[in-house]
């Protein structure tokens, strides 16, 4: 999965304005190779790496809320190393007298479970 995103960056892929606006209408086909937005990017990067959460998705139609539903609906752990984002995690999940004792640079799983928002 990292090779296929150094590889990408290397082909210096562009951002797709229109791909990503097309991305939730069916109507609209748009994917060209040399070009990608955030949630396609992530869709084939996760089915590269056979994440069964992901496979179902078109990476040229997913959007944030798809990526986030596949990940919500399931029970395996997601994280991110980026300190902002695990920082608004803790605040979301930890009560606050629990919060005052988290090292947000530490946190980096985040389980979703049926029910828990």
């Amino acid at each position: 999965m990292y090779t296929y995103c150094q590889r990408r960056a290397a082909q210096n892929v562009r951002f797709d304005n229109l791909g990503m606006m097309f991305a939730a209408l069916p109507c609209c086909p748009h994917a060209p190779a040399d070009r990608t937005f955030c949630s396609r990017h992530v869709a084939e990067v996760l089915q590269l790496g056979g994440v069964p959460e992901f496979v179902m998705l078109d990476p040229a139609r997913t959007t944030p809320t798809m990526l986030y539903k596949a990940a919500h609906n399931s029970n395996r752990a997601f994280f991110s190393s980026v300190p902002f984002k695990i920082d608004m995690l803790v605040r979301e999940a930890c009560p606050p007298a629990v919060r005052r004792g988290v090292d947000t640079g530490t946190v980096e799983t985040v389980t979703f479970r049926q029910g828990q928002r």
